[in-house]
């Protein structure tokens, strides 16, 4: 299927979650997955965090976090439904996720294009990576991303390093002994960067994700054509019940089970 049937998909789009809590926001994210595998709709989402870590489907947990920091921090652990690294999120971090069918021509590249011309809007010239799924700018990662495909459904969502506290960032994960090797614990803090001092029009994170919700609107960049979605009654509490017996449940974040009875079946 080409491009230009792709563009003409029409989404029902989600600004923000209204929450920055990780367990509450990871449970929206499979809900509309959900949601999508049901019927002819797509979304996507701008959203955030509280500080927190938040770690890849298959990851261990006591491996790939700097437990000391974490619990002086108090940041909750929350395991996602993707593959891919544990990653540190806080209030100056925008994630953005995109849920639509699992159909050929949709890879990292797709989706990260549309981040790239957005922030070309803005001023920022950036990169992208395949080798390791990330967006650059000036040679420093600003931007990681991951997918889970499940049912006919594909979820792309990543990271957008706005105002994040990068020394945080650097503390409360482990890093992987190859790479300590390669670049060592400084070396791998500055390999990353934040967005802001790029965007002197953002004066914080809600200004950045105003301009860049216009940013998408004026460029007609693909799944972002139709009205904004709002959760009904039912909708919240299919999503409160999901966070509460999946993303704050310790058999998933330490180990990766869940009922599958009590939250909808496999996912």
């Amino acid at each position: 299927m080409g491009n230009d049937a792709r563009e003409a998909h029409a989404v029902q789009c989600l600004l923000e979650t209204g929450s920055v809590e990780p367990q509450y926001n990871l449970a929206l994210e499979e809900y509309l997955c959900r949601r999508a595998a049901l019927g002819n709709e797509e979304f996507f989402m701008l959203w955030r965090n509280a500080p927190s870590i938040i770690i890849g489907r298959f990851q261990d947990a006591a491996s790939e976090v700097n437990a000391a920091f974490v619990q002086a921090r108090g940041l909750p652990v929350v395991r996602r439904n993707s593959g891919g690294g544990a990653v540190y999120h806080d209030l100056g971090n925008v994630n953005y996720s995109f849920i639509v069918p699992d159909q050929q021509g949709y890879d990292f590249a797709f989706f990260a294009d549309k981040l790239i011309r957005a922030l070309d809007s803005l001023g920022v010239r950036a990169d992208f990576s395949r080798g390791g799924n990330d967006i650059a700018v000036e040679g420093r990662k600003v931007s990681g991303m991951a997918q889970h495909r499940h049912n006919g459904v594909l979820l792309c969502h990543g990271t957008l390093l706005f105002d994040c506290d990068l020394d945080a960032l650097a503390q409360a994960l482990n890093v992987p002994d190859a790479k300590l090797r390669r670049h060592g614990v400084k070396s791998v803090r500055a390999r990353v960067g934040n967005l802001k001092p790029l965007l002197p029009r953002a004066a914080d994170t809600e200004e950045f994700m105003a301009l860049l919700w216009e940013m998408f609107r004026r460029q007609g960049t693909p799944f972002i054509h139709s009205k904004s979605y709002r959760l009904s009654a039912q909708d919240e509490r299919a999503v409160r019940k999901l966070a509460e017996l999946k993303y704050r449940s310790r058999t998933w974040n330490d180990e990766g089970r869940y009922d599958e009875l009590e939250t909808g079946g496999e996912f």
